[in-house]
């Protein structure tokens, strides 16, 4: 399974948010690797429970961020987020009841 690689074009230009999502890439390379058909789901769940606490924890940064700077698409960028978190625990629920593969 093909991984995704990290790129400058990426970058933001702000260190925390750089690395936060330099360490997105990998916790979601892990995630792929675990759901292969050749790789030993044991971990699987511990996965995906660190990359849900990961989002939860970036968002946070990210909006913290936004509201020190005055930023003025904060609005916006907060309702994108909390869609992305529904979304997000949906599927986790979904995967702890073994209905997603």
């Amino acid at each position: 399974m093909e991984t995704i690689r990290w790129s400058k074009n990426f970058e933001t230009g702000h260190p925390i948010v750089d690395g936060q999502h330099k360490n997105l890439f990998c916790l979601i390379n892990n995630l792929r690797l675990e759901t292969s058909e050749n790789h030993n789901k044991i971990l699987l769940p511990q996965t995906v429970e660190r990359l849900s606490d990961y989002i939860e924890n970036h968002f946070r940064t990210e909006e913290d961020l936004m509201i020190a700077t005055i930023y003025p698409g904060y609005t916006t960028h907060k309702q994108e987020y909390e869609k992305l978190k529904e979304q997000t625990i949906k599927l986790i629920q979904l995967f702890k009841m073994d209905k997603v593969d």
